[in-house]
Formats: C-alpha cells, structure tokens, sequence
C-alpha cells in the first residue's frame, strides 16, 4: 500500500529514482509481484490486504504494490543519492532492528506479567494460609465447645442412680443409631481423655458386638449367597448359656483356654468356630466387665445415699432421707428493703425424698405416693407413702403448691434396688404485666 507519512522511507524501497521532488513509484512484473506479496506475508499483512493488486484494489492505485520513495525525505536526511539496491539493505536492516525491539518490548511485556501473576499467586497463597490458620483456630475453639457442650449433658447428678446396666440401653435400637452411638463415644473418649477408657472401650466392643448380630439377622433371608458363620445356630444358644452368668475372671479363663487351642492349631481344629467363638467371648466378657463395675457405682451410690441420711443402720431399717430445698425469693418491690447483708427469708421451692425398702416381700409391687390437703390449714398438705408389708405408711407435712412435673426442672420418681426416689420442685409464677 502506499503511503506519505513523513517518517515512512523507513520500509521503502524498490524503485528507481527520479531526479525530480516528486514521489517515485515503479509498476511490478507479476513474478516481483508475487514475491512482494511473499514478502508482505512475512511481514503480518491480513487476508484483507493480501488479496488486492495493481489491477484489483478499491483505491484505483495501478501501482499499489509497487515500493513508495520519498525522494525529499531522503535528501533532507542526506541519503537521496544511495541506489535502490543500498535503500533495500538500508530498509532491511531498519526493519531487522525494528523487529528485533520489538520482541524485546514484547519479551519485557511477557515478563512483567509473569512476574505480576506470580506476586499475585503469593499474594493468593498467603491469603489462603492465613484463612486456613484463622479457620483451624475457629474449627478447635467450635469443637472446644461441643466438646463442653457435651461434657455439661453428660454431668453426672450424685444421688442420679441407673439401676440397669448401661449396655441395656442397646435394646430396640437400629444398626443406624448404634453407628451413631459409636460415633458419640469416640466424642466421650475424646472428651474425657483417657479417664473411663476401659468403659468406653468395653461399650463399643457391646455396641459392634450388636451391630453383627442384626446385620446376620437381616441377611439371614438372602438365600444362599450369604457367608457362613462360624458358629452354627444350632450350636449358638448352647455357646450362650455357657458364657452366661460367667463372671468376668472365670469368662477370662475361658478366653485364655481358646486362645492356646489356637495357638497350638491341629490338622483337625476348625478355626472358622473357635475364632468366631472368641469373638463372642469378647462381648460377653465386656458385658460382664461392664455388669461388675455397675454394681461397684450403684454401691458406692448407695453409700453415699446412706451417709446422708445420717446412720448406717437406717437402710436395713427401712428408714428415709427427706430434704428440703429452699432459696430467696425477692419481689419486685422488695428490692429497698432488701440487700446482701440483709437477704429475704428463704421459702420452700421443692422436697427431695429417698425411701428405703430393702425388704419388701411382693418384690413386683412398686411403692406410690398420695397428696392429701390438710383440713386444718390450706396451706399445707400430707404427702404420704405406701409401699406393703412388712412397711407402714410414711406421712411428711410439705407446703400444698403446684408441682412441675417436668423432668427439665428436676422431677423423678422411680423405684429400683429397693429406694424409691421422689423428687419435686414447686411452679414459680412470675408477674407479668
């Protein structure tokens, strides 16, 4: 393309000169033609330029591909007088140099963006580090604080007894919450770190124990495919009846006995029964572990129930242990009258009341309670307490309020292990406007 731009003799060369000041422009043969436009490719020209001729432009230049020279441009700079073969070279070498500066910008440019995606990935990565470090602090203190969470659920009342075991709780349960269960005491182990250990193992050792024995009952009707277990289920109720009532001594003898069968091995000794047989010896002798140190709490338990009612003696007596509870109650226009040094009268919120039945002769008759308003005074009723022979009735004069029945605000009553356990605080009616 032709062009007069003061600085453009650059890239121009080709033709012959004139002496005259006018532009110079020389036509092409179709081979310089086809090499021009060689030469043009090389040089970046687009599709659409690549395509017009001297004969086939829109500017109606005969002479379009022909090398534009600005004689007075050249004489100003004092080159006019350089042949046409010395202004090609010349032209060349200006645009080697031109090219070659512009790799270099081009490189410059490449590195700075490098260098500038780097900056930006570290900047990124410490980003990240320090979201991680703030997010592992936050993720410690929230599993902090369930674990306090759970450590406050699981606080143990003192006079709070479980008359059954723990591993009965199981009963009724699906595979899907003994799994959770297993989950939540790994939670406890954690919590309490390393204090009950054999506890806890022991529960999960009953709870996995559990888990097999539904699993093979809901895989008991798939046919033939399923495994054969060790122990046969004909032989099974016989394996149970001799671990069971086994203590935990004499159920670990058994379990070291297994054991040297199968160390010492034998051409004849089926290994599928015995080490299926040691699997089960392992619940029940966490059962029996577990069943030994139940009664170890509930007397200890006992004892402590025992203390507080002041003698020893008075549970073989079939004597109680009442207890009152009270608190200050300060109405809202007491305040003045009222401060630290100079508290308000306690009043009665509840009672607390542990009956000792050790010798009951109907072992299946639960001991009940009955509230009778005195006729005297409305503000007091009898509360008292039947169990059967060989005991008589126990009456205590209490305050006549409502109870709360709820056993979010400390209501009980149960009887096992010959105590029969009530206890109740009294509903609290607040003034509202």
């Amino acid at each position: 393309m032709r062009s007069g731009g003061g600085g453009g003799e650059a890239g121009r060369a080709g033709a012959p000169r004139q002496p005259t000041g006018a532009p110079r422009t020389a036509p092409l043969s179709p081979t310089r033609e086809a090499k021009e436009r060689k030469k043009r490719e090389k040089m970046g020209w687009g599709e659409e330029y690549m395509g017009y001729t001297n004969t086939d432009n829109p500017f109606g230049d005969n002479n379009l591909l022909g090398t534009f020279i600005w004689n007075k441009a050249l004489e100003k700079k004092g080159i006019g007088h350089l042949e046409e073969k010395e202004l090609k070279e010349r032209n060349k070498r200006i645009q080697e140099d031109n090219r070659l500066e512009l790799q270099k910008v081009k490189q410059l440019r490449l590195e700075r963006e490098r260098e500038k995606a780097m900056r930006e990935q570290e900047l990124e990565m410490l980003q990240r580090e320090k979201e991680a470090e703030h997010f592992k602090t936050w993720e410690e203190q929230e599993d902090n604080f369930h674990l306090q969470q759970a450590k406050l659920r699981a606080e143990d009342d003192d006079l709070a007894v479980e008359m059954h075991e723990p591993y009965t709780f199981l009963n009724g349960l699906t595979v899907a919450d003994m799994e959770d269960l297993l989950e939540d005491i790994q939670v406890y182990m954690e919590l309490e770190q390393g204090k009950n250990a054999d506890f806890w193992r022991d529960m999960t050792i009953i709870t996995e124990d559990e888990i097999a024995k539904l699993r093979k009952l809901e895989a008991s009707g798939k046919g033939p495919g399923e495994r054969r277990e060790g122990v046969n289920a004909s032989v099974s109720s016989d394996v149970q009846s001799v671990f069971k009532g086994k203590t935990y001594s004499q159920l670990q003898v058994i379990f070291q006995g297994i054991e040297g069968k199968i160390r010492a091995g034998g051409p004849n000794l089926d290994m599928g029964y015995w080490e299926s047989l040691l699997q089960q010896l392992r619940a029940h002798m966490a059962r029996a572990r577990l069943r030994e140190r139940h009664q170890d709490v509930l007397r200890q338990k006992l004892y402590k129930l025992k203390q507080e009612q002041g003698s020893l003696d008075d549970y073989d007596a079939g004597k109680y242990s009442p207890r009152l509870l009270t608190a200050h109650e300060l109405p809202l226009d007491a305040h003045t009258h009222y401060d630290f040094d100079n508290p308000p009268p306690k009043i009665v919120q509840g009672y607390k009341f542990n009956i000792f039945y050790p010798d009951l002769i109907d072992k299946r008759s639960t001991p009940e309670y009955f509230l009778e308003a005195c006729a005297d005074n409305k503000d007091f009723a009898t509360l008292r307490f039947h169990a059967g022979p060989p005991y008589e009735d126990i009456a205590f004069k209490i305050v006549n309020r409502e109870w709360e029945y709820s056993h979010r605000h400390g209501f009980r009553c149960q009887f096992a292990n010959g105590i029969f356990q009530l206890w109740f605080h009294f509903k609290r009616y607040r003034y509202r406007r």
